[in-house]
């Protein structure tokens, strides 16, 4: 008999002594085939899960990493309500800010931290520009100032124009504050006042460059010329852009560039332009007087005549011509030789004296 054999008996006996069917006598055990990695593997997953269900709840371990997440987030919520609630209070807004000033002001410290550190920084942008556009000595100064006065706006569009808790003198416990509403409403005035000077400035610079940009271009223009009528054309525009540059605001850096430049501009068109239209001037008035001259030396011819008709003769070529005689006389000698119509006011008055004039006429004599 086998050992399982008699394992077996006994309880094969109880059965049989209880009423029961003697069981199917089992086989002997199969010698068992070597497991595979595979296999085994399932195994061991099959264990871990099963040790995972029956360990209790409690007794599971947090990963650290969301540990470390929920204690960042406790300590930014711990951090943050305050600093938010204090944000808040400080916005600039009157029906916040009016209950936080009459019974916790300490609260609006910040605020007014940050105002009076605006404020202090357009004082000093607002001086630096000041003394930029009050007294400029090129455009590049008044470049500076702009920029200046921008920077100093910037600053104090910082500041509340209307806060309701603005009827404090500038102190609030030990904390003393160098803004007030009368140096805001000040530095306010001030800015603007810079503003409207560069405003000016700027255009008074405008004007000069075009009252440049002209006076060179019909100097150009005139020089360029060779017809009498487009020379006189050219030292109208001239003469206009001279004008117009003589118009710039004196008080301005440009005006007071344009008065120097006008100077030396004048005397440019005068040595251009100024002898030539002189000359032509009294050349056209020399010929209207010699053409009296002449008639009247034709109205002498054939004589005898009678005493009216000398007479009459005598006073066309004296008072009709408006003293020509004399005009002669004095622009021949009056004018510079230098000017280029002196040798033709010369020919004019050789010629008019050695003609043949009325006996009857009394001239000046001529030396």
């Amino acid at each position: 008999m086998s050992l399982w054999s008699r394992l077996a008996s006994p309880f094969q006996q109880r059965q049989q002594n209880a009423g029961l069917a003697a069981p199917v006598q089992p086989q002997p055990p199969q010698p068992s085939r070597p497991k595979t990695v595979t296999e085994l593997e399932r195994e061991m997953q099959a264990q871990a899960q099963a040790a995972a269900k029956a360990t209790p709840l409690y007794a599971r371990s947090t990963p650290r990493p969301r540990r470390f997440l929920r204690k960042l987030t406790g300590i930014a919520l711990l951090i943050g309500i305050p600093a938010g609630a204090i944000y808040v209070v400080n916005l600039p807004y009157a029906p916040i800010r009016r209950p936080i000033a009459d019974n916790a002001p300490i609260l609006l410290l910040p605020s007014y931290m940050s105002m009076d550190n605006s404020y202090r920084q357009a004082i000093a942008l607002t001086e630096q520009a000041e003394q930029l556009i009050d007294r400029p000595t090129s455009p590049a100064d008044l470049e500076l100032g702009s920029q200046k006065v921008q920077e100093a706006q910037a600053h104090l569009d910082k500041l509340p124009i209307n806060l309701v808790d603005w009827s404090f003198d500038g102190r609030y416990w030990w904390y003393d504050s160098y803004l007030t509403r009368t140096r805001f409403n000040a530095s306010r005035e001030k800015v603007a006042g810079l503003q409207a000077k560069l405003f000016q400035e700027q255009n008074a610079q405008n004007d000069l460059t075009q009252a440049q940009q002209a006076i060179a271009a019909a100097k150009a223009q005139y020089q360029q010329a060779t017809a009498l009528v487009d020379r006189q054309t050219a030292a109208a525009t001239w003469q206009s852009a001279l004008d117009q540059l003589g118009q710039v605001p004196q008080q301005t850096l440009a005006g007071r560039t344009a008065q120097q430049e006008l100077n030396a501009g004048r005397r440019d068109w005068q040595a251009a332009v100024g002898d030539a239209a002189s000359t032509a001037s009294t050349a056209s008035q020399i010929q209207a007087a010699q053409a009296f001259a002449w008639q009247a030396a034709k109205q002498s011819q054939n004589p005898p005549h009678t005493e009216a008709e000398w007479r009459s003769i005598e006073a066309f070529g004296k008072g009709r011509s408006i003293g020509w005689d004399k005009f002669l006389k004095a622009t021949w000698l009056a004018t510079p030789k230098r000017k280029s119509g002196w040798p033709t006011i010369k020919a004019i008055w050789v010629k008019f004296k050695s003609g043949g004039r009325p006996r009857r006429m009394r001239f000046a004599p001529c030396h």
